[in-house]
């Protein structure tokens, strides 16, 4: 890909932030972020991002003795080289994180703590890695109630509305000031309207986000269970494994 690890500008055909659109995410342009990209799980799933047509943000550790990551793996990917950018972070410093997730419409949170020597319940460290690192507001029950709020208030405001016109409607001979509360009803009514097409947008977003979550599952388990594998996912896994031998090795040592 020709790019440092380091190196947090926008490259070559990357799209600027704001560029996204509230359904950007389910038409496959929207920009997203994996954490932990060069875990077995988030480098899978980078790959079926990149097929599927998103921009990728991937945040690798930087390592111990600051010398450079071999990520070909990833860079090597189909598509890689237009829309992924790699980030440098550091799961003991969350800030770290901020300038790979700014700006995404999605983020895949698969990044985790590995200490051997902690005390701490697998939920303890669950909770804390992910509510320390800006993510935690896109969990899927925080985001259904919040839609669920904003549906229950606008189905008020339309209510209120569609009084206020029956009421304009009963009246005497229409005047010029019904004529006027006419037309602004109908105006608020279309602006309405539009919010719920983009929460509509919202939960499709929210469903694909799901049903790709499923794919990436139902690739590895379809993976696991036959011999053929394409050239990107053999290259996946031969790369994934020698860097986790090195890992664990130097881990130890």
């Amino acid at each position: 890909m020709g790019r440092e690890e380091d190196d947090n500008k926008n490259g070559e055909g990357e799209r600027k932030l704001g560029d996204e659109t509230p359904s950007s995410f389910l038409d496959g342009t929207g920009l997203v972020c994996v954490t932990g990209g060069t875990g077995f799980i988030a480098s899978w799933l980078i790959m079926r991002l990149l097929q599927r047509g998103y921009s990728v943000r991937a945040t690798v550790r930087t390592n111990p003795e600051g010398s450079k990551k071999d990520i070909s793996y990833l860079t090597e990917l189909p598509f890689a080289s237009e829309r992924l950018k790699i980030f440098t972070a550091d799961l003991n410093e969350p800030d770290s994180f901020k300038p790979a997730i700014e700006g995404c419409k999605a983020v895949f949170h698969v990044a985790h703590p590995m200490d051997p020597t902690s005390n701490e319940t697998e939920e303890t460290v669950t909770k804390r890695t992910v509510q320390g690192y800006g993510v935690d507001g896109g969990s899927p029950g925080g985001s259904w109630k919040s839609m669920e709020i904003e549906i229950q208030s606008s189905l008020e405001k339309l209510l209120d509305i569609n009084d206020s016109m029956s009421r304009c409607a009963a009246s005497a001979a229409p005047t010029i000031s019904v004529t006027q509360k006419l037309a602004r009803h109908r105006d608020i009514l279309h602006e309405y309207t539009q919010e719920f097409r983009r929460i509509k947008g919202n939960i499709s977003s929210m469903r694909e986000h799901a049903e790709l979550l499923s794919s990436v599952r139902d690739d590895i388990s379809e993976y696991k269970a036959s011999g053929s594998m394409s050239p990107g996912v053999q290259v996946l896994r031969e790369r994934a494994s020698i860097h986790g031998s090195i890992s664990h090795v130097s881990y130890f040592l």
